[in-house]
């Protein structure tokens, strides 16, 4: 049998069933992604998951959707409206302003996950369970729309079932098990939007028109983020003058309806959503800008005709296009500017973060707000750039050309603004691999479109016709296909890794295992505490507190309020003698308690040959918590300057060179590299000789309620807290104590914990988890995760308050 025989009868039958074999494809690609999204809950489930329901919720906005949606569940649903500041039960968050939910949340995740729990409630599932089941399904039904995205642009079953693979495989955070929060509905309404979109420009039709709006209007209910889901659409009405011709009345009307029917329905939507006012105006202002765009292009057309028309705006949009990209480089280089344009066009923080802009204050001290110049080198980072850059940009010219089809165009706007919208803030990354999914499913289908062979049938014989440039195109589809698959199919692997520590909650934020440390503290607040006390902790922690805890706290895990914080940051860091009369500000005095909560791990080796016991709390490495936190944000949110500023060189110890200020030491160390070396950090720690740290309120309380619970832990040893002992030399971890003596390398930097004794608070509760061991030879130190709550004093609060 010959190879032409082969390759038809293999066309013929895919030509037959190539639909429901991809069909099945996707079928299969969705329960994997359910599945692979699922383990983390199934881990949590088999630890502390069977202990605390609550641990099966992930990261810190899920618990308040989780608090929303069971008050309207037992207020009734429109309740949600009523949870403005006028509501007592909103003071449980952003004490004592109390927080205005109705217009600081998005209506449309709340609402979904509040019907699907009256349509499960009656099969006994809990809104837990529930709430930790979405995302793996949001995952599944993501692989579905994205190979319904990418058949209706590329027209190619093979390339809609490869994508929907990838999809299913590549790691996105916000869709694992528990991790229930806006984002999670935004990544997979974007694929849904895109694809009715293209659906609706392809065949518009007012019924079309009207399926794409809701989908543009669901999007932004649930995510801010849908911005970036939008931008087909903004670039599409801005170039459609020059895909049509509008010249004739009958088409101007035609068209000008449809893609008025489009976008006013998402407008709509924007304007009744209360946090749609203000900064995020912008995204509905947008459209009304590429719709105005949109008629004078049209417009020009009508009066001038097509060719006169065509090319006059083709001019005013290349100038416009200048004269904006000049504007925002101007924002982003002139604060002045910056700060006078944001008062006129409130843009939001995202929107700003994403174009690159810093708008300061608490965003600089986010990590997932930080700049994603990092990711750049990520596999699907480069696989977004180079498919846009080297296929899809150049596929585009041609339709765009010849064709005088824009499609293509616009998704390579979109895909490159996701890019450059992570390469600026990390935050987009998850998006981003979905957009990498869809475009280089969308350039492969392409491809393989162009280059499926002629064939010509005569009798039983068969003659298939392949030119050298369909042979280029079909090695160029394979070679894009083949690593972009393994690629996404590696990062699969994270979600078995996620799924060994479980939930935020459950690894204590960054804990190596599962444990009950932050569960047991939030248990003691919920059965320990008045129902009228007040809980002051980093912002962080908030819905935990408010939610799990059920107590009123100073500020929940969202940023509404940057003022609050810093002034909270400012609580933190002054000095404690005078830093508890800030408590007054937060509404202390309208409450019967007021309770600090500080969390963070704690390094801890104890000599039995000399009866010490020797303390650390890490800032580098292997560190997490509010420690860290203090030095990273909280010291530059409450006094200005960041805490490693004007670090000076003081000493060479033990190999190491020590710079200080005072806030922290840094020891660094020289590493060889091959025929290279420099110096690296080993460890960064509290500066414990400055009276600067040892007074401020954070470090100060933290140490001293640790080193209470510790006695207790550890009774009969001695105390002294070091600066370290773990340390890191380059992929090495070191500890910081002799083999041949077991004597601490103390850097001549110890602290008496007598010397934090103080008698405005005391320690009500400490938290402490299972130790995490790290071995080196037979030196043994025990790291911990400390969430110590300790008590206003209540002579003090009356004092302050009378």
């Amino acid at each position: 049998m010959s190879l032409s025989r082969i390759y038809v009868g293999i066309y013929r039958f895919w030509s037959k069933y190539s639909t429901i074999i991809t069909a099945i494809i996707v079928f299969i690609a969705a329960v994997t992604a359910f599945w692979l999204r699922f383990q983390q809950y199934l881990g949590v489930l088999n630890g502390v998951g069977a202990v605390y329901p609550e641990a099966r919720l992930d990261e810190l906005d899920t618990f308040v959707n989780f608090w929303i949606v069971n008050y309207m569940d037992k207020n009734g649903p429109l309740s949600f409206y009523s949870l403005t500041r006028n509501n007592p039960a909103t003071c449980l968050f952003w004490y004592p302003e109390c927080r205005d939910i109705a217009h600081s949340e998005l209506p449309g995740h709340i609402y979904t996950i509040y019907l699907l729990y009256q349509l499960f409630k009656p099969l006994n599932i809990s809104l837990y369970d529930l709430i930790a089941l979405l995302p793996p399904i949001l995952g599944a039904l993501g692989a579905i729309f994205t190979a319904l995205a990418v058949k209706e642009v590329s027209k190619s079953n093979l390339a809609a079932a490869m994508s929907s693979l990838m999809y299913a495989f590549i790691f996105l955070s916000r869709e694992i098990a528990g991790f229930t929060v806006k984002y999670s509905f935004g990544l997979f309404t974007a694929p849904l939007s895109i694809w009715l979109h293209i659906r609706f420009v392809k065949n518009p039709t007012i019924a079309n028109a009207i399926i794409a709006g809701l989908s543009l209007a669901y999007a932004a209910s649930v995510w801010t983020g849908a911005g970036l889901t939008f931008i087909p659409v903004y670039v599409f009405l801005a170039l459609a003058p020059l895909l049509l011709d509008l010249s004739n009345l009958k088409n101007f009307t035609k068209y000008s309806i449809l893609f008025g029917i489009e976008i006013v329905i998402p407008i709509l939507a924007m304007l009744v959503i209360p946090p749609y006012r203000g900064g995020r105006a912008v995204m509905w202002i947008a459209f009304i800008v590429a719709y105005i765009l949109y008629i004078s292009g049209a417009g020009l057309q009508l009066f001038l005709g097509r060719n006169r028309g065509f090319k006059i705006y083709l001019a005013m949009l290349i100038v416009l296009t200048i004269c904006g990209g000049s504007l925002i480089w101007l924002i982003a280089t002139n604060r002045a500017f910056f700060e006078a344009f944001t008062k006129v066009i409130p843009i939001a923080g995202k929107i700003l973060l994403g174009l690159g802009i810093n708008p300061g204050g608490v965003a600089e001290t986010v990590a997932e707000y930080q700049a994603g110049h990092p990711l750049a080198g990520e596999p699907y980072m480069v696989m977004l750039l180079l498919t846009t850059v080297f296929l899809l940009i150049p596929i585009a010219i041609v339709d765009a050309v010849k064709k005088r089809d824009v499609v293509f165009l616009t998704l390579a706007v979109w895909a490159f603004l996701s890019w450059y919208a992570t390469y600026n803030t990390s935050y987009f990354s998850d998006y981003t691999k979905i957009t990498s999914v869809a475009i280089v499913g969308i350039a492969v289908g392409r491809i393989l479109v162009f280059s499926t062979p002629v064939i010509r049938s005569i009798g039983r014989y068969a003659k298939v016709s392949l030119s050298f440039e369909k042979i280029l195109g079909i090695l160029l589809a394979i070679a894009v296909a083949i690593p972009s698959i393994y690629a996404s199919y590696d990062m699969s692997k994270l979600y078995n890794a996620q799924a060994l520590v479980g939930t935020m909650l459950a690894r204590a934020e960054g804990f190596y295992m599962q444990t009950d440390v932050w569960l047991k503290a939030l248990e003691y607040l919920r059965r320990n505490t008045t129902s009228n006390s007040l809980v002051v902790s980093w912002w962080d922690y908030g819905y935990w507190l408010s939610v799990i805890g059920n107590r009123s706290t100073v500020a929940d895990g969202a940023t509404i309020s940057g003022a609050k914080i810093q002034r909270l940051a400012q609580y933190f860091v002054e000095n404690y003698n005078e830093s508890y009369k800030i408590l007054k500000e937060f509404g202390a005095c309208r409450k019967d308690a007021v309770y600090i909560v500080i969390f963070s791990p704690v390094d801890v080796y104890a000599s039995t040959d000399t009866q010490t016991l020797y303390i650390a709390f890490p800032v580098y490495p292997m560190s997490f918590g509010d420690i860290p936190k203090f030095i990273s944000a909280i010291v530059y949110l409450g006094t200005g300057r960041w805490a490693n500023q004007d670090l000076r060189y003081t000493t060479r110890k033990y190999n190491y060179d020590l710079y200080t200020n005072e806030w922290i030491i840094q020891a660094s160390t020289y590493i060889q590299y091959g025929q290279t070396g420099g110096q690296v950090v080993s460890f960064i720690s509290l500066n414990l000789n400055s009276s600067r740290v040892l007074y401020s309120t954070l470090p100060r309380l933290f140490m001293w309620a640790v080193s209470q619970k510790l006695r207790e832990l550890y009774p009969g040893f001695e105390q002294e807290i070091v600066p370290a002992l773990i340390g890191s030399e380059g992929v090495t971890t070191v500890l910081y104590i002799s083999q041949i003596t077991k004597e601490v390398i103390t850097f001549d930097y110890v602290l008496d914990p007598k010397k934090l004794e103080q008698d405005i608070y005391e320690v009500a509760f400490v938290s402490v988890s299972q130790p995490y061991i790290i071995h080196a030879q037979d030196i043994t130190v025990y790291k911990y995760v400390f969430v110590a709550i300790l008590k206003l004093r209540e002579d003090v609060l009356k004092n302050l308050c009378t």
